[in-house]
Protein backbone atom coordinates (compact mmCIF):
# COMPACT_ATOMS: atom_id res chain seq x y z
CA UNK A 1 0.00 0.00 0.00
CA UNK A 2 1.29 3.15 -1.38
CA UNK A 3 1.92 6.04 1.50
CA UNK A 4 1.34 9.78 0.75
CA UNK A 5 3.53 11.62 1.51
CA UNK A 6 2.11 15.24 -0.22
CA UNK A 7 -1.49 16.26 -1.08
CA UNK A 8 -1.59 20.12 -1.90
CA UNK A 9 -3.15 22.52 -3.74
CA UNK A 10 -0.61 24.22 -5.75
CA UNK A 11 -3.11 27.20 -6.37
CA UNK A 12 -4.22 28.29 -2.73
CA UNK A 13 -0.33 28.78 -2.60
CA UNK A 14 0.34 30.72 -5.19
CA UNK A 15 -2.80 32.61 -4.23
CA UNK A 16 -1.43 33.34 -0.66
CA UNK A 17 1.82 35.01 -2.27
CA UNK A 18 -0.12 37.02 -4.85
CA UNK A 19 -3.81 37.86 -5.19
CA UNK A 20 -4.54 38.70 -8.89
CA UNK A 21 -6.99 41.77 -9.62
CA UNK A 22 -8.18 40.25 -13.15
CA UNK A 23 -6.89 36.64 -13.60
CA UNK A 24 -9.14 35.95 -10.82
CA UNK A 25 -10.53 32.03 -11.99
CA UNK A 26 -7.56 29.99 -11.36
CA UNK A 27 -8.98 26.20 -10.59
CA UNK A 28 -7.56 24.00 -7.77
CA UNK A 29 -4.23 22.27 -8.78
CA UNK A 30 -4.19 19.25 -6.40
CA UNK A 31 -0.34 17.39 -6.57
CA UNK A 32 -0.41 14.05 -4.41
CA UNK A 33 2.90 12.41 -4.49
CA UNK A 34 3.07 9.06 -3.22
CA UNK A 35 5.93 6.13 -2.58
CA UNK A 36 5.43 3.12 -4.37
CA UNK A 37 7.82 0.58 -3.68
CA UNK A 38 7.00 -1.69 -0.86
CA UNK A 39 10.51 -2.07 0.85
CA UNK A 40 10.89 1.92 1.20
CA UNK A 41 7.19 2.03 2.17
CA UNK A 42 7.94 -0.49 5.30
CA UNK A 43 11.25 1.12 6.34
CA UNK A 44 9.66 5.19 6.74
CA UNK A 45 6.88 3.04 8.23
CA UNK A 46 9.71 2.10 10.92
CA UNK A 47 11.18 5.58 10.62
CA UNK A 48 8.92 8.36 11.57
CA UNK A 49 11.87 10.75 11.44
CA UNK A 50 12.43 10.07 7.78
CA UNK A 51 8.74 10.00 6.38
CA UNK A 52 8.57 13.24 8.35
CA UNK A 53 12.03 14.79 6.37
CA UNK A 54 10.38 13.13 2.80
CA UNK A 55 6.92 15.40 3.96
CA UNK A 56 8.88 19.04 4.88
CA UNK A 57 10.98 18.69 1.37
CA UNK A 58 8.15 17.66 -1.01
CA UNK A 59 6.57 21.05 0.78
CA UNK A 60 9.68 23.22 0.77
CA UNK A 61 9.75 22.17 -3.13
CA UNK A 62 6.13 22.89 -4.06
CA UNK A 63 6.48 26.18 -2.29
CA UNK A 64 9.36 27.21 -4.54
CA UNK A 65 7.17 26.37 -7.16
CA UNK A 66 4.31 28.12 -5.97
CA UNK A 67 6.64 31.62 -5.55
CA UNK A 68 7.62 31.03 -9.26
CA UNK A 69 4.17 30.93 -10.09
CA UNK A 70 3.25 33.06 -8.16
CA UNK A 71 5.54 35.64 -9.86
CA UNK A 72 4.33 34.67 -13.26
CA UNK A 73 0.99 35.41 -12.12
CA UNK A 74 1.80 38.76 -11.13
CA UNK A 75 3.08 39.46 -14.47
CA UNK A 76 0.42 38.70 -16.25
CA UNK A 77 -2.51 40.03 -14.04
CA UNK A 78 -0.52 43.26 -14.00
CA UNK A 79 -0.68 43.88 -17.72
CA UNK A 80 -4.04 42.50 -17.70
CA UNK A 81 -4.83 45.20 -15.19
CA UNK A 82 -3.12 48.15 -17.37
CA UNK A 83 -5.28 47.05 -20.93
CA UNK A 84 -8.19 46.73 -17.97
CA UNK A 85 -7.92 50.34 -17.16
CA UNK A 86 -7.79 51.51 -21.02
CA UNK A 87 -10.08 49.63 -22.34
CA UNK A 88 -12.53 47.98 -19.74
CA UNK A 89 -13.40 44.78 -21.83
CA UNK A 90 -13.24 41.30 -20.49
CA UNK A 91 -12.04 39.89 -23.74
CA UNK A 92 -8.99 41.76 -23.95
CA UNK A 93 -8.38 40.23 -21.29
CA UNK A 94 -8.64 36.97 -22.31
CA UNK A 95 -4.88 36.83 -23.92
CA UNK A 96 -3.52 37.36 -20.49
CA UNK A 97 -5.97 34.87 -18.71
CA UNK A 98 -4.63 32.53 -21.11
CA UNK A 99 -0.91 33.27 -20.87
CA UNK A 100 -0.72 32.41 -17.57
CA UNK A 101 -3.00 29.22 -18.32
CA UNK A 102 0.09 27.95 -20.58
CA UNK A 103 2.72 29.53 -17.89
CA UNK A 104 0.67 27.48 -15.20
CA UNK A 105 0.54 24.04 -16.68
CA UNK A 106 4.18 24.29 -17.21
CA UNK A 107 4.96 24.98 -14.09
CA UNK A 108 2.82 22.06 -12.17
CA UNK A 109 5.21 19.73 -14.60
CA UNK A 110 7.91 21.33 -12.86
CA UNK A 111 6.54 21.87 -9.62
CA UNK A 112 6.13 18.02 -9.44
CA UNK A 113 9.48 17.32 -10.45
CA UNK A 114 11.10 19.59 -8.12
CA UNK A 115 8.90 17.37 -5.54
CA UNK A 116 10.69 14.26 -6.61
CA UNK A 117 14.10 16.01 -6.55
CA UNK A 118 13.33 16.92 -3.24
CA UNK A 119 12.49 13.43 -2.25
CA UNK A 120 15.20 11.78 -4.00
CA UNK A 121 17.70 14.24 -2.23
CA UNK A 122 16.01 13.11 1.08
CA UNK A 123 16.27 9.13 0.62
CA UNK A 124 19.74 9.93 -0.93
CA UNK A 125 20.78 11.40 2.28
CA UNK A 126 19.31 8.31 4.13
CA UNK A 127 21.00 5.99 2.04
CA UNK A 128 24.32 7.70 3.14
CA UNK A 129 23.86 6.15 6.78
CA UNK A 130 21.81 2.84 5.56
CA UNK A 131 24.01 1.49 2.87
CA UNK A 132 22.20 -1.92 3.38
CA UNK A 133 18.76 -0.30 1.52
CA UNK A 134 20.81 1.37 -1.85
CA UNK A 135 19.13 -1.81 -3.35
CA UNK A 136 15.64 -0.79 -2.83
CA UNK A 137 14.85 1.34 -5.63
CA UNK A 138 12.67 4.55 -4.70
CA UNK A 139 9.48 4.61 -6.81
CA UNK A 140 7.33 7.95 -6.57
CA UNK A 141 3.84 7.73 -8.05
CA UNK A 142 2.63 11.43 -8.91
CA UNK A 143 -0.85 12.71 -10.02
CA UNK A 144 -1.30 16.14 -10.87
CA UNK A 145 -4.89 17.71 -11.68
CA UNK A 146 -4.97 21.82 -12.87
CA UNK A 147 -7.83 23.17 -13.92
CA UNK A 148 -8.77 25.74 -16.60
CA UNK A 149 -7.22 29.49 -15.99
CA UNK A 150 -9.43 32.74 -16.59
CA UNK A 151 -10.99 35.95 -16.51
CA UNK A 152 -12.15 36.36 -13.26
CA UNK A 153 -15.92 36.94 -12.79
CA UNK A 154 -15.79 39.75 -10.33
CA UNK A 155 -13.90 41.59 -13.21
CA UNK A 156 -16.87 40.75 -15.62
CA UNK A 157 -19.59 41.06 -13.04
CA UNK A 158 -18.02 44.81 -12.03
CA UNK A 159 -18.47 45.79 -15.83
CA UNK A 160 -21.14 44.25 -16.16
CA UNK A 161 -22.85 46.08 -13.35
CA UNK A 162 -21.74 49.85 -14.62
CA UNK A 163 -22.63 48.98 -17.78
CA UNK A 164 -26.64 47.98 -16.82
CA UNK A 165 -26.98 50.04 -13.69
CA UNK A 166 -25.85 53.06 -12.25
CA UNK A 167 -24.68 55.39 -15.64
CA UNK A 168 -27.66 54.38 -17.86
CA UNK A 169 -30.50 54.70 -15.37
CA UNK A 170 -29.52 57.90 -14.48
CA UNK A 171 -28.45 59.22 -18.00
CA UNK A 172 -32.28 57.69 -18.73
CA UNK A 173 -33.88 60.08 -15.80
CA UNK A 174 -31.25 63.38 -16.95
CA UNK A 175 -32.97 63.21 -20.53
CA UNK A 176 -36.16 62.87 -19.44
CA UNK A 177 -36.27 65.75 -17.05
CA UNK A 178 -34.47 68.14 -20.18
CA UNK A 179 -36.97 67.18 -22.33
CA UNK A 180 -39.13 68.84 -19.29
CA UNK A 181 -37.09 71.25 -18.66
CA UNK A 182 -36.88 72.43 -22.83
CA UNK A 183 -40.61 72.37 -22.78
CA UNK A 184 -40.83 75.04 -19.78
CA UNK A 185 -38.58 77.13 -21.49
CA UNK A 186 -40.35 77.56 -24.51
CA UNK A 187 -43.18 78.48 -22.11
CA UNK A 188 -41.23 81.22 -20.68
CA UNK A 189 -40.04 82.13 -24.36
CA UNK A 190 -44.06 82.35 -25.09
CA UNK A 191 -44.59 84.00 -21.88
CA UNK A 192 -42.31 86.89 -22.52
CA UNK A 193 -43.54 87.33 -26.08
CA UNK A 194 -47.20 87.79 -24.77
CA UNK A 195 -45.93 90.48 -21.51
CA UNK A 196 -43.84 91.96 -24.38
CA UNK A 197 -47.26 92.24 -26.35
CA UNK A 198 -49.01 93.98 -24.05
CA UNK A 199 -46.42 96.19 -22.46
CA UNK A 200 -45.55 97.96 -25.74
CA UNK A 201 -49.68 98.27 -26.30
CA UNK A 202 -49.82 99.63 -22.72
CA UNK A 203 -47.19 102.14 -22.91
CA UNK A 204 -48.26 103.20 -26.68
CA UNK A 205 -51.83 103.78 -25.46
CA UNK A 206 -50.50 105.65 -22.65
CA UNK A 207 -48.31 108.06 -24.74
CA UNK A 208 -51.06 108.52 -26.86
CA UNK A 209 -53.04 109.97 -24.32
CA UNK A 210 -50.20 112.22 -23.14
CA UNK A 211 -50.02 113.34 -26.85
CA UNK A 212 -53.99 114.05 -27.41
CA UNK A 213 -53.85 116.07 -24.13
CA UNK A 214 -50.92 117.86 -24.77
CA UNK A 215 -52.64 118.82 -27.72
CA UNK A 216 -56.13 119.83 -26.15
CA UNK A 217 -54.32 122.08 -23.47
CA UNK A 218 -52.61 123.72 -26.01
CA UNK A 219 -56.22 124.16 -27.84
CA UNK A 220 -57.99 125.38 -24.68
CA UNK A 221 -55.20 128.23 -24.69
CA UNK A 222 -55.39 129.61 -28.54
CA UNK A 223 -59.83 128.72 -29.24
CA UNK A 224 -61.21 128.18 -25.70
CA UNK A 225 -64.55 127.88 -27.55
CA UNK A 226 -63.52 125.14 -29.50
CA UNK A 227 -61.55 123.60 -25.98
CA UNK A 228 -64.90 123.61 -24.10
CA UNK A 229 -67.17 122.04 -26.62
CA UNK A 230 -64.87 118.89 -27.09
CA UNK A 231 -63.70 118.90 -23.52
CA UNK A 232 -66.54 116.27 -22.12
CA UNK A 233 -66.08 113.95 -24.89
CA UNK A 234 -62.36 113.97 -24.90
CA UNK A 235 -62.67 113.52 -20.86
CA UNK A 236 -65.03 110.16 -21.20
CA UNK A 237 -63.15 108.82 -23.90
CA UNK A 238 -59.86 109.25 -21.90
CA UNK A 239 -61.46 107.88 -18.92
CA UNK A 240 -61.98 104.87 -20.49
CA UNK A 241 -58.37 104.32 -22.05
CA UNK A 242 -57.10 104.76 -18.85
CA UNK A 243 -59.61 102.10 -16.84
CA UNK A 244 -58.48 99.61 -20.02
CA UNK A 245 -54.83 100.86 -19.29
CA UNK A 246 -54.57 99.94 -15.63
CA UNK A 247 -56.47 96.38 -16.80
CA UNK A 248 -53.24 96.20 -19.17
CA UNK A 249 -51.35 97.30 -16.29
CA UNK A 250 -52.39 94.21 -14.32
CA UNK A 251 -52.21 91.92 -16.71
CA UNK A 252 -48.64 92.65 -17.53
CA UNK A 253 -48.03 92.11 -13.88
CA UNK A 254 -50.02 89.36 -13.66
CA UNK A 255 -47.86 87.69 -16.60
CA UNK A 256 -44.58 88.92 -14.98
CA UNK A 257 -45.54 87.11 -12.04
CA UNK A 258 -46.02 83.82 -13.81
CA UNK A 259 -42.77 84.42 -15.65
CA UNK A 260 -40.74 84.31 -12.04
CA UNK A 261 -42.44 81.30 -10.89
CA UNK A 262 -41.44 79.69 -14.27
CA UNK A 263 -37.91 81.27 -13.72
CA UNK A 264 -37.56 79.46 -10.57
CA UNK A 265 -38.97 76.34 -11.56
CA UNK A 266 -36.23 76.10 -14.72
CA UNK A 267 -33.33 77.21 -12.26
CA UNK A 268 -34.07 74.42 -9.89
CA UNK A 269 -34.73 71.76 -12.72
CA UNK A 270 -31.36 73.08 -14.26
CA UNK A 271 -29.60 73.27 -11.28
CA UNK A 272 -30.31 69.50 -10.61
CA UNK A 273 -29.80 68.51 -14.29
CA UNK A 274 -26.12 70.23 -14.52
CA UNK A 275 -25.58 68.23 -10.85
CA UNK A 276 -26.53 64.80 -12.41
CA UNK A 277 -24.65 65.56 -15.50
CA UNK A 278 -21.88 65.96 -13.23
CA UNK A 279 -22.59 62.68 -11.32
CA UNK A 280 -22.51 61.02 -14.64
CA UNK A 281 -19.26 62.07 -15.53
CA UNK A 282 -17.56 61.32 -12.45
CA UNK A 283 -19.32 57.53 -12.59
CA UNK A 284 -17.28 57.04 -15.73
CA UNK A 285 -14.40 58.93 -14.55
CA UNK A 286 -14.41 56.14 -11.83
CA UNK A 287 -14.32 53.64 -13.92
CA UNK A 288 -10.63 54.76 -14.86
CA UNK A 289 -11.16 53.37 -17.96
CA UNK A 290 -9.50 55.49 -20.51
CA UNK A 291 -10.55 54.64 -23.65
CA UNK A 292 -14.20 54.72 -22.35
CA UNK A 293 -13.67 58.52 -20.86
CA UNK A 294 -11.73 59.54 -23.79
CA UNK A 295 -15.13 58.43 -26.15
CA UNK A 296 -17.44 60.16 -24.07
CA UNK A 297 -15.66 62.99 -22.54
CA UNK A 298 -16.50 65.67 -25.73
CA UNK A 299 -19.62 65.28 -25.20
CA UNK A 300 -20.63 65.21 -21.42
CA UNK A 301 -18.45 68.43 -21.44
CA UNK A 302 -20.50 69.64 -24.13
CA UNK A 303 -23.74 68.66 -22.39
CA UNK A 304 -22.74 70.31 -19.20
CA UNK A 305 -21.96 73.66 -20.84
CA UNK A 306 -24.77 73.60 -22.55
CA UNK A 307 -26.58 73.56 -19.39
CA UNK A 308 -24.53 76.23 -17.65
CA UNK A 309 -25.82 78.24 -20.36
CA UNK A 310 -29.07 77.78 -20.14
CA UNK A 311 -28.40 78.90 -16.32
CA UNK A 312 -26.97 82.28 -17.27
CA UNK A 313 -30.17 82.68 -19.52
CA UNK A 314 -32.58 82.12 -16.57
CA UNK A 315 -30.63 84.01 -14.30
CA UNK A 316 -30.33 87.09 -16.69
CA UNK A 317 -34.53 86.69 -16.42
CA UNK A 318 -34.81 87.20 -12.30
CA UNK A 319 -32.51 90.93 -13.40
CA UNK A 320 -35.18 91.36 -16.36
CA UNK A 321 -38.44 90.68 -14.46
CA UNK A 322 -37.15 92.98 -11.48
CA UNK A 323 -36.84 95.69 -14.48
CA UNK A 324 -40.89 94.54 -15.88
CA UNK A 325 -41.83 95.30 -11.98
CA UNK A 326 -40.19 98.77 -11.89
CA UNK A 327 -41.49 99.68 -15.76
CA UNK A 328 -44.98 98.64 -14.41
CA UNK A 329 -44.50 101.08 -10.98
CA UNK A 330 -43.60 103.70 -13.60
CA UNK A 331 -46.67 103.09 -15.97
CA UNK A 332 -49.30 103.10 -12.51
CA UNK A 333 -47.15 106.73 -11.91
CA UNK A 334 -48.08 107.73 -15.33
CA UNK A 335 -51.55 106.87 -15.49
CA UNK A 336 -52.23 108.49 -12.07
CA UNK A 337 -51.29 111.65 -13.78
CA UNK A 338 -53.47 111.34 -16.66
CA UNK A 339 -56.21 109.94 -14.26
CA UNK A 340 -55.64 113.18 -12.39
CA UNK A 341 -56.20 115.57 -14.94
CA UNK A 342 -58.81 113.66 -16.69
CA UNK A 343 -61.14 113.50 -13.45
CA UNK A 344 -60.43 117.14 -12.43
CA UNK A 345 -60.13 118.17 -16.36
CA UNK A 346 -57.55 119.74 -15.51
CA UNK A 347 -56.12 121.30 -19.31
CA UNK A 348 -54.12 123.75 -18.61
CA UNK A 349 -50.60 124.43 -17.63
CA UNK A 350 -47.15 122.28 -17.91
CA UNK A 351 -47.44 118.84 -20.53
CA UNK A 352 -47.60 115.58 -18.63
CA UNK A 353 -43.59 114.11 -18.26
CA UNK A 354 -43.75 110.96 -18.86
CA UNK A 355 -40.40 108.62 -19.87
CA UNK A 356 -41.15 106.97 -23.16
CA UNK A 357 -37.72 105.31 -23.13
CA UNK A 358 -38.11 101.99 -25.12
CA UNK A 359 -41.37 102.36 -26.33
CA UNK A 360 -40.89 100.75 -29.51
CA UNK A 361 -38.53 97.54 -27.82
CA UNK A 362 -40.69 94.07 -27.99
CA UNK A 363 -40.52 93.60 -24.16
CA UNK A 364 -40.57 96.17 -21.35
CA UNK A 365 -37.18 97.60 -22.22
CA UNK A 366 -34.74 94.89 -21.30
CA UNK A 367 -32.06 93.34 -23.77
CA UNK A 368 -33.19 89.70 -22.93
CA UNK A 369 -35.66 88.72 -25.29
CA UNK A 370 -37.99 85.70 -26.08
CA UNK A 371 -36.14 84.33 -28.70
CA UNK A 372 -33.37 83.98 -26.01
CA UNK A 373 -35.35 81.13 -24.33
CA UNK A 374 -36.58 79.75 -27.60
CA UNK A 375 -32.56 79.22 -28.40
CA UNK A 376 -31.94 78.14 -24.66
CA UNK A 377 -35.39 75.52 -24.93
CA UNK A 378 -33.29 73.96 -28.07
CA UNK A 379 -30.10 74.50 -26.36
CA UNK A 380 -31.43 71.82 -23.64
CA UNK A 381 -33.15 69.87 -26.26
CA UNK A 382 -29.58 69.41 -27.95
CA UNK A 383 -28.98 68.54 -23.96
CA UNK A 384 -31.08 65.66 -24.00
CA UNK A 385 -29.68 64.31 -27.70
CA UNK A 386 -26.02 64.63 -26.25
CA UNK A 387 -26.93 62.63 -23.19
CA UNK A 388 -28.67 59.91 -25.49
CA UNK A 389 -25.47 59.81 -27.30
CA UNK A 390 -23.72 59.17 -24.20
CA UNK A 391 -25.96 56.36 -22.95
CA UNK A 392 -25.70 54.99 -26.70
CA UNK A 393 -21.72 55.17 -26.63
CA UNK A 394 -21.74 53.91 -23.00
CA UNK A 395 -23.38 50.58 -23.94
CA UNK A 396 -22.45 50.04 -27.25
CA UNK A 397 -18.57 50.07 -25.64
CA UNK A 398 -19.17 47.00 -23.43
CA UNK A 399 -21.13 44.93 -26.77
CA UNK A 400 -18.27 42.54 -26.46
CA UNK A 401 -18.40 42.51 -22.29
CA UNK A 402 -20.28 38.67 -22.04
Amino acid sequence: MAITILELDLTKLILKKYKPQVITEIGPCKIKMTLETKEIIEVVDKDPLLQQEMVDAGQEALEKAAKLLADELKGFDTDAQRVLKKTGLKTDMLAFAQGFDSAYKNGADEAEEMVRAGLQKVWKDYLKTHKDYTKFKLKIGAKVGLAAVGVGAAVAGAIGAAASGAVPALVLSCIGAAKALSTGLQTVATAMKSAGTVYTGLRSDILDLKEKYDDLSKLSVTASEVFAKAIDKFTTVSLNSVKKCEGDLNTFQSKLAGIKTHAHSASVGLNKLLLNAGKIDDTIKGTGIEKLIKKLQTELAKVEKDIEIAIGRVEDLGGEVKRGKQAAMDIAGDLQQLKKKFDGRIYTGAAIVIDAVGLGADLWGGGLKPKDFEEAANIIGNVATGLSAVKDGFEDYFKNEK
